[in-house]
This record gives C-alpha cells, sequence and structure tokens, in this order.
C-alpha cells in the first residue's frame, strides 16, 4: 500500500510539551468500530469475502475499535487517551496498520492526526497531493487525493516496539519507518498503510 521513494526533508516538530494531550481523549460514543467504519484499504472495505480478508482478518477481529489498541489503563476509561499506545504489545504489520485506521478514523481531524505522530516521535509532512490525472469515475473505489506521512528512524522503531516486531523488519539496511494516512477529497479516510524505507529505496 505504501511505497516511498526516497528519505524526506523533514518539517514538524517533536516537542511533546508543545501538545495538549486532552484533546487527544475520545469519548466512547465518538470511536469508531469495524462495524459501522470498516477498516479500509485503498478505500475498499475489508470484509469476509474480500481480497485482503484473509491477510487482515485477524487483526481486524483483535482490534474491533480503538480501545484494545491502547494500554491496559484506558481501555477501561470513560474517554481513552489515544496517545497511550500498547506498542509492545502489537505483534504485526497487519496489527498496526489496523490499530493505526482505528485511532485515526476516531481523531478524524487531519491537524490532530499530524500533532499524534508528532507527540509520538514522528517527523510530519502534511498534505501531499498525489499526482494523478485519472479522474475519480476511473479510480475505482481508491478516491484518495492526499496523504499524510510520518517517519522514525530506525533507533526510534526499536525503541517503541517489541523485539519480536522489530524481527519482521530488522535489516542492516533499514534507514527508518514510515506511516502514511490517505484521504479523499472530502477529508474521509481512505486507509493508513506502513513500511521500512532501506538503503536501496
Amino acid at each position: 500500500m505504501l511505497i516511498l521513494a526516497s528519505w524526506p526533508s523533514y518539517v514538524g516538530c517533536d516537542e511533546a510539551s508543545q501538545f495538549f494531550p486532552d484533546r487527544f481523549q475520545i469519548d466512547r460514543s465518538n470511536i469508531t468500530v469495524q462495524e459501522t467504519s470498516p477498516f479500509l484499504v485503498r478505500g475498499r472495505p475489508v470484509e469476509p469475502g474480500s481480497v485482503a480478508w484473509d491477510r487482515y482478518s485477524n487483526s481486524i477481529v483483535k482490534h474491533q475499535s480503538l480501545v484494545s489498541c491502547l494500554v491496559r489503563t484506558e481501555q477501561e476509561a470513560l474517554r481513552p487517551n489515544t496517545l497511550k499506545v500498547a506498542w509492545n504489545e502489537i505483534r504485526s504489520k497487519v496489527e498496526i496498520e489496523v490499530c493505526l485506521f482505528r485511532i485515526f478514523t476516531s481523531l478524524k481531524d487531519s491537524k490532530a492526526i499530524e500533532e499524534w505522530l508528532q507527540y509520538h516521535g514522528f517527523r510530519v509532512i502534511g498534505k501531499r497531493r498525489f499526482l494523478t490525472k485519472d479522474p475519480p469515475a476511473l479510480r475505482g473505489t481508491d478516491q484518495s487525493v492526499y496523504r499524510i506521512e510520518g517517519y522514525w528512524t530506525e533507533r526510534q522503531y526499536r525503541e517503541k516496539t517489541n523485539s519480536l516486531l522489530f524481527g519482521l523488519f530488522g535489516n542492516p539496511l533499514n534507514r527508518g519507518f514510515s506511516v502514511a494516512v490517505f484521504f479523499d477529497a472530502h477529508g474521509s479516510i481512505t486507509g493508513a498503510g506502513i513500511d521500512h524505507m532501506s538503503g536501496f529505496n
């Protein structure tokens, strides 16, 4: 889903002191769930019978909402804090993608998503438009028109995640870890993906 051609020039800020955690606490009534807001890949719902179901089904069943992606103290909270991700309990690439999708669709606002990424140490590149000449009618379910990207260095990635997860990607040639969130023209999220960037990119 996510291919990045080169290590970018960074913009943004990593200063956690600039953030107000209360804005990332979400009332349970505003949390998106699989039943009403299914996980999307390129705008296409991933549901039983869909092409991507076999790949994502276990993670979708495990994470019906963002709550299961958070630390245990937040799982019973009336207003779960989306900043408190249980990184060490996330066990696969697809699980990260599902959790990020759950969090970002609940935050909704692109500015809040950028600040969430910055809080977690990502260097953020905001709202980069896709260069495509195809009209919407020819793009099928993938109506993405822009993306927000965030990057971790390999050292940051190893610090945030457990050794099992790092083992899925660990490679001396890796130069960092990237996240992308995709949006349509109306600002709705059409997908979220992660990838590693290597010295060959």
